[in-house]
């Protein structure tokens, strides 16, 4: 077992991810912002964290493109907002952002490269809508309405024969 500490302040909410053989990539929230960081997997270590937003998020979700890009998202107040970035070696580079207002919780599925889906919820409706984080831009996407959402998870299922991407999401 390995032990590490990004911060020696309480911590609000986490996620973690693989993001390749080497590293995997740790987003927290604490009380002077919201942050990303490599850990080396090999040793546990710390490589370095960036700061995403200088805001308290309530909540934080991360997902891998591939072994150099991920994407995280979070809600701070009722802002919901979604940042890719680049990683090389130990450096973070972030990409565009981008977000809407008026939103409790977010998750975020990652499929490759630069495509994710975002999945948002307000209080009566989920929106789901993909985003593309080299322009950084959410483009078409879907609305449920008449809903009251909370808890939201998500996970990719094998797309379908005509090679659509799927998700599947709980609430």
């Amino acid at each position: 077992n390995v032990e590490n500490v990004f911060a020696a302040s309480a911590v609000t909410a986490t996620d973690i991810i693989s993001l390749n053989e080497n590293y995997a990539v740790c987003a927290f929230v604490k009380s002077d912002g919201t942050f990303v960081g490599l850990i080396e997997k090999d040793t546990g270590k710390a490589r370095g964290s960036v700061l995403v937003t200088s805001s308290v998020a309530a909540s934080i979700s991360l997902a891998r493109l591939d072994d150099t890009h991920f994407v995280v998202t979070y809600v701070s107040g009722n802002d919901f907002r979604i940042q890719g970035y680049t990683v090389s070696g130990t450096s973070l580079t972030p990409m565009g952002n981008t977000g809407y207002s008026d939103v409790n919780e977010a998750i975020v599925i990652g499929f490759d490269t630069d495509s994710a889906l975002s999945i948002a919820a307000r209080e009566t409706n989920i929106y789901v809508r993909p985003y593309q984080p080299s322009i950084a831009t959410h483009y078409g996407g879907k609305s449920l309405s008449g809903i009251r959402p909370s808890n939201i998870s998500a996970t990719r299922i094998p797309d379908d024969d005509s090679g659509n991407r799927r998700v599947c999401i709980c609430f």
